[in-house]
């Protein structure tokens, strides 16, 4: 397994996340992964469980081909065969049991990237994979695997909702968040949140001319370790600090004398110099994304989420990936906290979202590896992933986004609308136009007429075949004899018109008319790699 050299910190790569980590992410050169793998239980809780066919497409959306059994699960599963003694076993076992199903396809998938995350982990690195009751049973037992079991260091559980009326069943309102180390000796900030109102006030019960506080046990019957015998206060134990340090406590104020007769000393803490209390395991005081924070991913992680996880288990400098990195929650919070990063995700709606999101944050842009720049990379797009190569040639037409259904589309690989204006009147109408994209060389007039046809059957007024090839002159002639479409005030568009990759990098655009705006909503989830055939995240 490789592990080239890469191109530096603060990168987006678009692409599979498997062929990306394998090909420019070296060994021992990340600080913090962060992964929210796809994952979907809140419409179909089995969906992950039917075995023998793909489940769902209008549910899983971009993430059909992930959860069914393909050639590429079984190339997957026998690559896992080949690794790690302690994940053989267990993806074998796996596959005794779930067969060929939905479910033992996510777990090749995970597996054989968490093998390559643990790859690029530094050993003082730590992993916190987000997940949900679906799957986060598996996921634990191949992190066991591929970490060691004695490498697991909590589950938190993050409240992510209020409440929930899920019919016949608990509400589902948490998150499980799985942290990892690579070894025993890794990065760790301890964190604090405030106390309670109600804390305060049963604890800081106490005041002096100092202010309000409370106290604490002095002797070391609590710890694990031994403590230091001696008397104090009358009292013979065994105390935390050494006595030349409790003479200074008292020296300085800072013992606390019960008024009971042989009271035990004990040390004042303030509630002015109070950190608070140590983060636990259990997190409900961060709220899900709401507000201009919100990107259109409809499983957005908030930033305050990921804010909390980089400072506990990275510091300023340090390297942090995320290889469903979506609508880009991770970056945007490690560029904040001054940590360097690089993101992958296998849809370019979400890199260019990322991209906006960045430039908007923080005034740059950050590098892109993997978005075609000339024909020839598109070829090679093509050729690699036939369906991000469409899902990236749509970009190349103004104001359309993706058709997310992949399923009795119509023909439309995109749809947009466009603002027409009815003369003097500030009136407005809207035209809708369909995008068919075709990445193959082996073009024919009847794929032009076969869009022509969808303008009817989808209800649309324009249509823009783009091609990699070259158009031939019967397919121009097909489309010119579709016609025109004629705007109240006059304005004339061709009802079909052919735009090729190589216009697209000559900086041509489609004739259509204006955008109305682009839409806010560019994915069904927070991520955008897949099997990454395409895949969420945060």
């Amino acid at each position: 397994m490789g592990g080239g050299k890469g191109h530096g910190a603060n990168t987006l790569y678009f692409g599979d996340n498997l062929r990306v980590l394998r090909e420019n992410i070296a060994d021992g050169s990340v600080d913090l992964v962060y992964l929210d793998p796809p994952f979907k239980s809140d419409t179909n809780y089995n969906l992950l469980f039917k075995k023998g066919q793909a489940t769902a497409p209008a549910q899983i959306l971009t993430f059909k081909d992930t959860w069914s059994w393909t050639t590429e699960s079984e190339s997957a599963y026998t690559q896992l065969l080949k690794g790690p003694t302690e994940v053989a076993a267990i993806i074998r076992g796996m596959r005794e049991s779930l067969g060929t199903s939905s479910a033992m396809a996510y777990n090749v998938m995970m597996g054989i990237r968490l093998i390559e995350l643990y790859r690029v982990l530094k050993s003082t690195g730590s992993l916190y994979l987000h997940c949900d009751p679906t799957a986060s049973h598996y996921i634990k037992i191949l992190l066991d695997a591929v970490f060691g079991p004695g490498n697991f260091r909590n589950e938190v559980t993050w409240k992510r909702s209020s409440a929930h009326n899920d019919g016949k069943r608990y509400g589902n309102i948490a998150d499980t968040i799985l942290f990892y180390t690579k070894s025993e000796k890794y990065t760790w900030n301890t964190i604090h949140i405030p106390y309670t109102d109600e804390y305060i006030r049963k604890s800081f019960v106490h005041k002096d001319d100092r202010g309000v506080y409370k106290n604490a046990d002095l002797t070391a019957e609590h710890l694990a370790g031994k403590g230091y015998e001696y008397e104090f206060g009358g009292h013979m134990r065994s105390w935390t600090h050494p006595i030349e340090t409790m003479r200074q406590l008292e020296a300085d104020g800072m013992i606390h004398w019960p008024k009971k007769k042989g009271g035990i000393p004990r040390y004042k803490i303030y509630l002015k110099d109070a950190k608070g209390v140590p983060l636990q395991n259990v997190w409900t005081d961060i709220q899900p994304v709401s507000g201009a924070e919100k990107t259109g991913y409809q499983t957005q992680k908030p930033l305050k989420l990921l804010d909390r996880i980089l400072r506990s288990s990275s510091n300023p400098g340090d390297m942090v990936l995320d290889p469903f990195c979506g609508c880009g929650t991770t970056v945007h919070a490690a560029q904040h906290l001054g940590r360097k990063w690089i993101g992958i995700d296998i849809t370019h709606l979400a890199i260019r979202l990322i991209e906006t999101r960045m430039d908007t944050a923080f005034g740059e842009r950050p590098a892109v590896v993997g978005v075609p720049t000339t024909v020839d990379e598109a070829e090679e797009l093509a050729r690699r992933d036939r369906l991000q190569f469409e899902r990236w040639a749509v970009t190349a037409v103004p104001g359309v986004h993706p058709n997310q259904r992949q399923v009795a589309d119509g023909g439309a690989d995109a749809i947009g609308y466009m603002e027409i204006g009815l003369g003097d009147s500030k009136k407005r109408m809207e035209a809708k136009v369909i995008v068919s994209v075709k990445s193959g060389k082996n073009l024919n007039p009847a794929m032009v007429r076969e869009l022509a046809g969808s303008l009817d059957t989808l209800n649309a007024d324009l249509g823009v075949f783009v091609c990699l090839g070259r158009p031939s002159r019967s397919m121009m002639s097909a489309a010119a004899s579709s016609g025109v479409f004629t705007t109240p005030v006059g304005a004339e568009y061709p009802r079909v018109q052919i735009y090729t990759i190589a216009d697209h990098f000559r900086g041509a655009k489609p004739l259509l008319p204006t955008l109305i705006a682009p839409p806010k909503v560019v994915g069904s989830r927070d991520h955008g790699g897949g099997s990454q055939r395409t895949m969420d995240g945060d």
